[in-house]
């Protein structure tokens, strides 16, 4: 719960940001990206996933459980992400 004065305060910090545009990745990259998310998958290794977010990049640390290349997800630590928000995984 936030009082009001915080919150228009926070509004107005958030009106003021830049927002950043969403990175193209080569062919290269999107295909290291994927090997890296397949590795943890088969071998049940950890990952670090950034995500691309308006404001500043998402980490998130796990092993993947779940690829779905029809829907184009995948889910780590029982959330499920959209592969194209993906812009980096470290092993």
């Amino acid at each position: 719960m936030m009082l009001p004065e915080h919150k228009e305060e926070f509004v107005h910090h958030l009106a003021h940001i830049e927002k950043r545009k969403r990175p193209l990745l080569d062919e290269d990259k999107q295909q290291e990206i994927e090997r890296a998310l397949l590795d943890s998958y088969e071998l049940q290794t950890p990952v670090t996933i950034v995500l691309f977010d308006e404001y500043h990049p998402i980490t998130i640390n796990g092993i993947v459980t779940k690829l779905d290349a029809y829907q184009q997800r995948i889910t780590i630590n029982d959330e499920s992400i959209p592969v194209r928000d993906i812009i980096e995984v470290k092993s």
